[in-house]
């Protein structure tokens, strides 16, 4: 949820506002932060969906499967 630059639509824009702005999404910048120490290496992972408004269930979605 984190490393997007310079988001180019509405869905990558509002990723990026919940990355920087939303406390529950605090974790994964955090993580993100903690992992570059380490010099890992990234690879990307995509999120598939059918209209625009499928992604604002992806937050419930994601907070189903990873539990802190």
């Amino acid at each position: 949820m984190t490393g997007i630059e310079n988001p180019q639509n509405l869905p990558e824009r509002t990723i990026k506002f919940a990355a920087e702005n939303l406390k529950q999404f605090a974790r994964y910048k955090g993580l993100h932060d903690y992992k570059d120490k380490f010099a890992p290496l990234w690879v990307n992972k995509y999120l598939i969906y059918d209209d625009y408004f499928d992604l604002v269930e992806a937050p419930q979605a994601l907070s189903k499967v990873i539990k802190p």
